[in-house]
């Protein structure tokens, strides 16, 4: 039984690589970690900046 499953599985997995679906998830996922990494930076400048505002001599 779970045999047949994992070969289903097989299946369903190629299914989407060959379509166009595994290529749209991989582009979502992409953009998603694309603009954490953004955020991130945004955030790290704010810091700096406060950082530098309060350190001011």
């Amino acid at each position: 039984m779970g045999n047949s499953n994992f070969t289903f599985f097989i299946g369903m997995f190629k299914m989407m690589m060959t379509s166009g679906f595994f290529h749209l998830i991989s582009s979502i996922i992409f953009d998603f970690f694309d603009n954490l990494s953004t955020i991130h930076n945004g955030l790290f400048v704010l810091y700096l900046l406060n950082y530098n505002k309060t350190n001011l001599p």
